[in-house]
């Protein structure tokens, strides 16, 4: 795959951080006043997750490791090839169940679960990136 391609998903992906850490400049209260707020987070957290998932499944095509059937497997197996550090499979779960409910389950979100979300996840992001960097 082209290199200016994967440049620009991980351009894409850090934009996406970024723009999920300017939530956190807001306390809980001023972010659930406004809906745009929740809107805009779930977009940003919805682009990184998928990126994610476009850089890992890029990796496992790179290294031509085994398909995984599922995006559950394919973090696995850069975990188990030595792509992705083992110890943080399950926070890189979390991000795939974080996905799966702003897409299946979008009713069930409010405003203090993105706020939470953003809270408490959004490191994560960039140990992934850095993670796949220094090993992928």
């Amino acid at each position: 795959m082209d290199n200016k391609v994967i440049a620009d998903k991980v351009k894409f992906f850090k934009k996406c951080v970024i723009e999920l850490s300017n939530f956190l400049k807001l306390n809980k209260k001023s972010f659930c006043e406004n809906p745009k707020n929740v809107a805009a987070s779930q977009t940003y957290m919805y682009g990184a997750i998928q990126t994610a998932i476009f850089l890992a499944v890029h990796t496992t095509q790179k290294f031509k490791l085994q398909n995984g059937s599922n995006y559950n497997e394919i973090f696995d197996i850069l975990c188990k090839n030595g792509k992705l550090d083992p110890k943080n499979l399950d926070m890189y779960t979390n991000m795939l169940d974080i996905r799966n409910k702003l897409i299946f389950n979008y009713d069930e979100i409010t405003c203090e679960y993105m706020y939470d979300i953003i809270s408490k996840d959004l490191p994560n992001f960039s140990v992934f990136l850095k993670d796949l960097h220094k090993r992928g």
